[in-house]
C-alpha cells in the first residue's frame, strides 16, 4: 500500500443488496466515492437501514492513484417498517367490501403481519377487523351504500409501522325498503286514490320508481280480471288513481320501491273496496202458472249486485188500463212472487228492477194481504170533512202504510183496504268538516267529508264553489276534495260545498274562508323611452299593477337587439323576482348622415320681360327694362351609406358671397338657402346677385331626427355682371357696324306719346358718346360671331348663360330710341332618355347607380359610347368570322 501523503486517502463504498430487499429498486448497487481527504478515519451517514454495503480505501499522491484496498462489508440495523398505502377496494357488494394493499418497505426486517381497522362514520372508534400475513381481506356485516373508514399497519421483528391515511370506501348499493303508509284515499265507484310514503331506507341509491299492483276479490271483480296480480302503475309519484274498477268490489293493492341496486320488497297488502251503485239488471224474468187471477213470476238475479244487497221489484202495467199507473207489486228478496187479485181477460206486461238499499223509490200501491199490517202501530194524521190531504214530516226514502175510515153522528166505519206508499229521494244534507287550506300563491287545496243522511239516494257528485267578488263553480265531481287553481295571490276567498243526488243538489255547507299565499309582483308597466342617444338610452316604466301580498323591494331591465331573443340584463337589482313586462322595441338613435361629395355648380341666366308684347316684340312702359335674372344649376353626389350613420332623406343647399363681393341692398346679406326634400342631388340656385362671387356647398338632411351633416367642400361660382336690354342692343348695334336704325329695329308708330318717346331716344342714341357705344363690342361681337355655330338647343347669350324663354327681337330703349335685342335661347327639352329616369323613384335610383349622379347630362354621351362600343365589337366579331370562313373554306 502507498504511503499516505497530503493528497490523502480516497474511500468509496460498494452497496451489497439483501437477497430480500424491498428498496432493491431504489438503490443503485456499484461502488461510490463517499469521501476524498487527509483523514484516516471518516463517518457515512444516510445510509438504508438493514443493507449490506462493502468499502475499499484507495491512497492517492502527486504521483498518481494507488490500488485499492481489500473490501470491507457491514451491514446497517433494520428497523420498523414504513407506513403502508391505504387500502383500496378489489370487489364491492352491498354488505362487504374485498380490500388489497402493498406490502411497504420493511426497512431490513421481513414483514411478518398487517393488522387492518375500521370505523362506522366520524364520530365512531376503530375496531380490527383483520389481522395476519395476507394483502387482501373481505370485510364482511357491513350495510348497503354505507361510507367507511379503514387503516393498515405493518408489523415486523422491530415493531410496528405506523398507520397509513385512513380511506373512506362505500359500499354497494340495495334494493330500498318497501314504501310505507300505503292507504286508500277516496274510493269511488269505479275508481280510487291511493298514496303511500317513501321507503325509509334506500341504501346509497336514490328510489326512481314504484310500482303498484291489483288483484281482485269479489266474484265480479274476478270475472272481469282473475285472479292474479296486474300492474296498474309505475313511476315516480307518491300516490296514483286507479279507474276501470267494479262498482262495490273489493281488491288487494300492494306497492313496491325501486332503486339503480334493482326492486325492493312489497309492501303489506292493503284491502280496496269500491263504492257500491245500482246493480245490473235481473235476468230470465217469465211467467210460471198463470190462473184468471194469479199470475206466478220468477226470474233470475242480477251477474252484479253492485256491491249492496238488493230486493228485486216487479211492476206489472195493465195494457187495456192505460190511465193507472204501473204500481209495485212486490218488493221481497225472493227470486219468485205470487200476484193474485188480478183482473181476468187481461194482458200485463211485467217488467223487473232490481233495487238496492239506496235505490230509486217504488210508487205507492194497495196492500192486499193483511197479514202483512199485522203488527204496525198507526197514527192519526188527519181529521175532516175533505176528501184528501197533504202528510207532512214523514221521512225520505221509507215506506208507510196508510188507511182511511168514515166518522158520522153514529159513529166511525170499517178501516179501508190498506195503502203503502214509499216517500221519494231527497236531496242530501250538507256535506260536514269543509276544511280549506292555502297550497301556493295561486291555489288553495279544499276538503270535506260526504253528508251524514244521503235521505234514500246515494250522493253522486259534490258541488264546490269559490267567492272573491261573486259566487261561481270551481269543482263538480265525486271525491271529497279539490283544488282551487288560477287564483290570484294574497287574496281572500270564501268557499262553500254541497252535495247532490238523483234528486237534487242538497243544501251549501258553511262558508269557509283561505286566503292564498304572497307571490312575485305582476309585471311591471311597458317601458317608455324619454331620451336615446347614440349609445345610450333613458327608459321609464310605472310600478306594477299588483303586488301580491309583499312590497316591491326592486326590478330588472333587460334589453335584445331587435329581430333576436339573445336578452342581456341592462338593470338588475339585489333580489329581482316576478314576471316580465310586455317588450317594447327600442331603437337608439344614429348617428348624423355623411356629408354629399362631388358639389358641381354651373351658372345659367334667362331673360325677364318688364312689359308684354307680341311674341317677337315688346313695348316696355316709361322707366321698364328687360334684365337677365342669374340661375346657378348645383349637383351632387349621395353620400355614401355607412352604418351607424344615418340615411339622407333631403339637403340643404346654400351659396354665401365671398369676402369682398358688392351685396348692398341685397336681402339677408346676399345668402341664398335651398332646401331639397327628397333624394335628388341636384337644385337650381335664383335670386343671387349680379357681379358676386358665390361659395356654394351642400349638407345632409337625416332621417327621423338625426340631424344635419357637416357641410361638403365649399365650390365657387362667380356671377356675370348685370346687362340690361339697352347696353344689350347698342353692342349688338356696334358689333354690326349699323347705326341705331338697323335691318332688326322697329319703326315706332306714328303720333302719340310712344311716337314722341321713340324719335326723342333715335336723337340721343346718335348724339351719344362713342365710349359708351363701343365699350361693350368686343365681348358682344364676339358673342355675335360664335352664334351662329351652336345649335338652336345649346346658343349662348352674350352672357354666356342658358336663357329660360325666348326673349323679343327688337325693344325700345330706356329713352325711346329702337335698338337690336340679343335673342336668348329656348330651354333645352329633356330627351327621352332623362324622360325614361324621371318617371318613377326607382328609375331615377338605377340610372344613377348606371351613370352616376350626373346621368341627366352624361346619360346621353355615355349611351352613345357604348352603342359605339357595341358597333366595333360586332364589326371585329364579324371580321373575325370572315376571316375564319375563308380560312376554313380553303383548306
Amino acid at each position: 500500500m502507498y504511503p499516505v501523503t497530503q493528497m490523502g486517502p480516497a474511500l468509496q463504498c460498494l452497496v451489497i443488496l439483501p437477497p430480500k430487499s424491498k428498496r432493491r429498486k431504489a438503490i443503485v448497487a456499484g461502488f461510490v466515492e463517499v469521501y476524498r481527504g487527509p483523514e484516516r478515519s471518516y463517518k457515512v451517514t444516510k445510509l438504508q437501514p438493514g443493507v449490506r454495503y462493502t468499502s475499499r480505501v484507495q491512497a492517492v499522491n502527486p504521483l498518481g492513484e494507488g490500488p485499492f484496498s481489500l473490501c470491507s462489508a457491514y451491514t446497517t440495523q433494520a428497523t420498523v417498517p414504513a407506513a403502508p398505502e391505504p387500502p383500496v377496494v378489489q370487489a364491492a357488494a352491498s354488505n362487504a367490501l374485498t380490500l388489497q394493499w402493498t406490502p411497504p418497505p420493511d426497512n431490513g426486517s421481513p414483514i411478518i403481519g398487517y393488522r387492518l381497522e375500521r370505523d362506522d362514520g366520524p364520530g365512531t372508534e376503530f375496531r380490527h377487523c383483520y389481522v395476519g400475513p395476507n394483502t387482501w381481506h373481505t370485510v364482511t356485516k357491513l350495510s348497503p351504500g354505507t361510507v367507511y373508514r379503514f387503516r393498515l399497519r405493518a408489523d415486523n421483528d422491530e415493531g410496528q409501522s405506523t398507520w397509513s391515511p385512513t380511506a373512506s370506501l362505500l359500499t354497494g348499493a340495495a334494493p330500498p325498503d318497501s314504501p310505507a303508509a300505503l292507504q286508500v284515499v277516496t274510493p269511488l265507484t269505479t275508481s280510487a286514490t291511493l298514496a303511500w310514503s317513501p321507503p325509509e331506507k334506500d341504501y346509497g341509491s336514490k328510489v326512481v320508481a314504484y310500482e303498484v299492483e291489483l288483484q281482485a276479490i269479489s266474484r265480479a271483480a274476478v270475472a272481469c280480471m282473475g285472479t292474479a296480480w296486474l300492474k296498474i302503475f309505475e313511476g315516480e309519484a307518491l300516490a296514483c288513481t286507479i279507474n276501470s274498477l267494479c262498482p262495490g268490489c273489493a281488491y288487494f293493492v300492494r306497492v313496491r320501491a325501486r332503486n339503480s341496486a334493482g326492486w325492493g320488497d312489497w309492501a303489506t297488502p292493503v284491502n280496496l273496496t269500491t263504492a257500491p251503485d245500482v246493480p245490473e239488471a235481473p235476468l230470465s224474468l217469465q211467467p210460471t202458472s198463470c190462473s184468471e187471477s194469479t199470475i206466478v213470476i220468477s226470474w233470475a238475479p242480477p251477474r252484479h249486485d253492485g256491491g249492496s244487497k238488493g230486493s228485486p221489484t216487479a211492476l206489472p202495467r195493465p195494457v187495456l188500463c192505460k190511465a193507472q199507473s204501473p204500481l209495485v207489486v212486490y218488493n221481497r228478496e225472493h227470486v219468485g212472487a205470487e200476484l193474485r187479485n188480478l183482473q181476468p181477460g187481461c194482458r200485463y206486461i211485467f217488467r223487473l228492477q232490481a233495487v238496492p238499499n239506496f235505490g230509486p223509490p217504488g210508487p205507492a200501491g194497495i196492500i192486499t194481504d193483511q197479514r202483512l199490517i199485522v203488527g204496525l202501530s198507526f197514527k192519526p194524521c188527519y181529521r175532516g170533512p175533505d176528501t184528501s190531504c197533504e202528510v207532512r214530516g214523514l221521512e225520505p226514502k221509507s215506506t208507510y202504510a196508510l188507511r182511511l175510515r168514515a166518522h158520522n153522528d153514529v159513529g166511525p166505519s170499517e178501516w179501508s183496504a190498506c195503502a203503502a206508499a214509499i216517500t221519494s229521494h231527497a236531496p242530501p244534507t250538507c256535506p260536514v268538516s269543509v276544511v280549506a287550506q292555502p297550497a301556493s300563491c295561486c291555489k288553495i287545496l279544499l276538503c270535506w267529508m260526504p253528508p251524514e243522511k244521503d235521505n234514500g239516494a246515494a250522493v253522486f257528485s259534490y258541488t264546490g264553489g269559490s267567492n272573491s267578488t261573486s259566487w261561481s263553480q270551481l269543482y263538480l265531481g265525486e271525491a271529497c276534495a279539490c283544488s282551487a287553481d288560477g287564483l290570484a295571490p294574497a287574496r281572500t276567498y270564501q268557499f262553500r260545498v254541497r252535495a247532490s243526488n238523483v234528486c237534487g243538489c242538497g243544501p251549501s255547507s258553511a262558508v269557509v274562508t283561505a286566503t292564498t299565499l304572497a307571490a312575485p309582483p305582476s309585471a311591471p308597466g311597458k317601458p317608455v323611452v324619454l331620451s336615446r342617444a347614440a349609445t345610450n338610452i333613458r327608459v321609464r316604466w310605472d310600478e306594477p299593477e299588483h303586488s301580491y301580498g309583499a312590497v316591491v323591494t326592486t326590478y330588472k331591465l333587460e334589453g335584445a337587439p331587435a329581430g333576436t331573443d339573445e336578452w342581456t340584463t341592462l338593470y338588475e337589482g339585489s333580489e329581482a323576482t316576478g314576471d316580465y313586462s310586455e317588450c317594447e322595441a327600442i331603437t337608439t338613435a344614429m348617428m348624423a348622415p355623411m356629408p354629399p361629395t362631388n358639389v358641381l355648380v354651373s351658372s345659367d341666366s334667362t331673360e325677364d320681360a318688364a312689359a308684354s308684347g307680341p311674341a317677337e316684340t315688346a313695348f316696355p312702359s316709361d322707366g321698364a327694362r328687360a334684365e337677365t335674372i342669374p340661375i346657378v344649376t348645383v349637383t351632387w353626389q349621395d353620400p355614401p351609406a355607412v352604418s351607424p350613420h344615418a340615411a339622407a332623406m333631403g339637403y340643404e343647399v346654400e351659396a354665401r358671397p365671398k369676402p369682398g363681393s358688392d351685396v348692398a341692398g341685397a336681402s339677408g346679406g346676399g345668402v341664398v338657402k335651398v332646401t331639397v326634400a327628397s333624394r335628388r342631388c341636384d337644385t337650381r340656385l335664383e335670386g343671387l346677385v349680379p357681379g358676386c362671387t358665390y361659395a356654394v356647398r351642400v349638407r345632409s338632411v337625416g332621417v327621423e331626427g338625426t340631424g344635419h351633416s357637416s357641410w361638403s367642400e365649399e365650390a365657387c361660382v362667380a356671377i356675370q355682371p348685370r346687362l340690361d336690354v339697352d347696353t344689350a342692343s347698342v353692342c349688338s348695334a356696334s358689333a354690326a357696324g349699323g347705326g341705331a336704325a338697323g335691318g332688326n329695329s322697329i319703326a315706332p308708330r306714328k303720333g302719340g306719346a310712344a311716337s314722341k318717346r321713340a324719335r326723342r331716344q333715335q336723337t340721343l342714341s346718335a348724339t351719344a358718346p362713342p365710349a359708351h357705344s363701343t365699350a361693350p363690342a368686343g365681348p358682344m361681337a364676339a358673342a355675335s360671331a360664335r352664334a351662329p355655330s351652336t345649335s338652336g338647343d345649346e346658343a349662348v347669350a352674350p352672357t354666356a348663360t342658358r336663357a329660360r324663354s325666348k326673349p323679343p327681337t327688337g325693344v325700345l330703349g330706356k329713352r325711346g330710341t329702337a335698338t337690336t335685342s340679343v335673342a336668348l335661347p329656348r330651354p333645352r327639352p329633356k330627351s327621352w332618355l332623362v324622360r325614361l329616369g324621371e318617371c318613377s323613384s326607382i328609375t331615377e335610383n338605377l340610372f344613377s347607380c348606371i351613370f352616376g349622379p350626373n346621368w341627366r347630362r352624361d346619360a346621353g354621351k355615355q349611351l352613345q359610347a357604348c352603342v359605339n362600343y357595341a358597333i366595333i365589337i360586332a364589326a371585329v366579331v364579324i371580321f373575325l368570322v370572315f376571316i375564319h370562313w375563308h380560312v376554313s373554306s380553303r383548306h
